[in-house]
């Protein structure tokens, strides 16, 4: 298929040589209908004002088709990304490890629901998920969040103990990416996976 580029040259010189043969062909004629008639003047205007006329209605109807095509292109590109995020999603929501982005501020802006099958917690609040985070391992995880966020794309992987809502601590293993400067996410990304089994067979 020509491109947009070859197809509107290949147009423009069809169209120079379709004006070109007009305005000879009908120069031709008004001299001899003039000569006739004597109505030169009349007939110049209307072989002027036909070419016009014509050269507006050709343009028109390829600008329309132009931009019909600009709009399927579009919707496509809509749908595309529209079934790219749903696949996304429901990779995110479906996998095994945690997803969380945390804010510059250190709020928790966003969690996959698999933190309910890990912790057994339900969604809650911004700031839920650091009350549930062993004492004695918040300060270890504060300085690998601070880390993290020292400049773009930098990482830290920490581990640290986490309640159960049945009550019992839970060893989590947590990777920061530092994403706060991409516009579409804004904060940290981390994944979180459980290391309980193979945590308590070290020990």
């Amino acid at each position: 298929m020509l491109g947009r580029t070859t197809q509107l040259c290949a147009f423009v010189g069809v169209y120079l040589v379709l004006a070109l043969l007009w305005f000879t062909v009908s120069d031709g004629l008004i001299v001899r209908v003039a000569d006739a008639s004597g109505a030169h003047t009349l007939l110049a205007w209307f072989k002027e004002s036909f070419f016009v006329l014509v050269s507006a209605a050709i343009f028109g109807v390829i600008l329309w088709r132009r931009l019909a095509e600009e709009r399927r292109a579009d919707q496509a590109v809509r749908r595309q990304l529209e079934h790219s995020e749903a696949r996304f999603r429901s990779l995110v929501q479906n996998s095994s490890d945690i997803i969380s982005v945390v804010s510059k501020e250190g709020d928790i802006v966003f969690q996959t629901d698999s933190v309910s099958r890990v912790l057994g917690w339900p969604e809650a609040g911004p700031d839920a998920g650091w009350q549930r985070v062993h004492e004695e391992d918040l300060p270890n995880l504060r300085s690998a969040l601070a880390q993290a966020r020292v400049r773009p794309d930098a990482q830290a992987t920490f581990v640290y103990r986490c309640r159960h809502a049945d009550g019992s601590w839970r060893w989590l293993e947590s990777t920061a990416l530092n994403r706060l400067d991409d516009p579409a996410i804004g904060g940290l990304v981390i994944h979180t996976r459980d290391v309980s089994a193979p945590r308590l067979a070290e020990e």
